[in-house]
């Protein structure tokens, strides 16, 4: 599943470019994803690291631990 994607986060700071995607990608309906995007479903996909790089804002990338 070769690719040239580039995504970033709402505000523009963290940037990031893939060249290929693993071949499980899904989607979550839970709730707890639900209430996070605000939509129906999360889409989920699985990139090795070799495959991606951070163009800019690595530093601002912060874990957040929900409560489930």
């Amino acid at each position: 599943m070769s690719s040239d994607y580039r995504g970033r986060c709402l505000c523009g700071a963290v940037t990031y470019h893939i060249t290929q995607f693993e071949t499980d990608i899904g989607h979550c309906h839970c709730t707890m994803c639900q209430r996070f995007h605000g939509a129906a479903f999360s889409t989920f996909g699985e990139v090795k690291l070799e495959n991606l790089e951070w163009l800019s804002g690595y530093e601002q990338l912060k874990e957040f631990q929900a409560e489930t």
